[in-house]
Parts: C-alpha cells; structure tokens; sequence
C-alpha cells in the first residue's frame, strides 16, 4: 500500500517526492484559468523566450512596488525582489548559496501553484498576478 501511494506522488520515478509532487497528489493542480495566467506572465518575463527568466527580467516586469510589505513600508522593492528569488534556492548546501540568476517556468508554475493553494477564488489569484507582473 505505502509503495502504491509514493509510486502514484513520484511523479517522474526519481525516487523522491518533490514539493510540487506532494502537493498536487494531495490537493491537486492549478485550474486551467490559473495556468493560464502563470503561462502569460511567464511568457511576459522571458524576454528571450528560451524557458528561462534572467534575474534582470524578473527585475524588470516584478511590480514589487505594490507588494503589500512595500506598500506598508515593512520592506523596500528590492527587499522583496530578493525574497522572490530567495524561494528559488536550491534546497542543499550552504546558507551562503547565491541567488539564481534565472528560474525556469517549472520552478515559476510550481511556486505559483503552492501560492494558489493558499487562494480561494480566482479572481484574487487573477488580481494578485496581474499586480505582480502586469499582465
């Protein structure tokens, strides 16, 4: 039965089972709606369309300014850019690890898809990404 149940979560038979894994075998994925607007900011930030977002489109496109921690005056714009970036950090090794300097869509749709678990209605999700990214 165990084995059943880490076979149907592994979803690419590694042997783990990562984060995004877990979550959509317990709670299951994003709506079709959902995708759709974490694909069209994806699409916005790479800029060079190779499946990758550079730190300096992230830069560019993160409307961190109207942030809730910024707008309170809890955190600075780029307080909050490093925040972002910092949930892309390997989880193995040093403390000291460096930020990424570019995430993939996979790293992208799997943040905006723990992030959705914590939203009830679409709209709020569709309001949120589209002050985030101005999409």
């Amino acid at each position: 039965m165990v084995l059943q149940v880490w076979s149907a979560l592994d979803e690419n038979a590694d042997g783990k089972i990562d984060y995004g894994e877990f979550i959509r075998g317990i709670i299951g994925e994003m709506s079709e709606y959902r995708k759709q607007l974490v694909q069209k900011a994806f699409r916005k930030i790479d800029t060079d369309k190779d499946g990758k977002a550079s730190y300096n489109d992230i830069s560019k496109f993160l409307n961190s300014h109207k942030h809730p921690a910024v707008v309170s005056g809890d955190m600075t714009t780029d307080e909050v850019l490093a925040a972002f970036l910092e949930t892309f950090k390997p989880a193995e090794g040093s403390i000291l690890r460096p930020l990424p300097t570019e995430i993939t869509f996979t790293e992208f749709d799997e943040y905006y898809e723990g992030m959705s678990i914590g939203i009830e209605d679409d709209k709020t999700f569709e309001t949120m990404m589209r002050n985030c990214w101005g999409i």
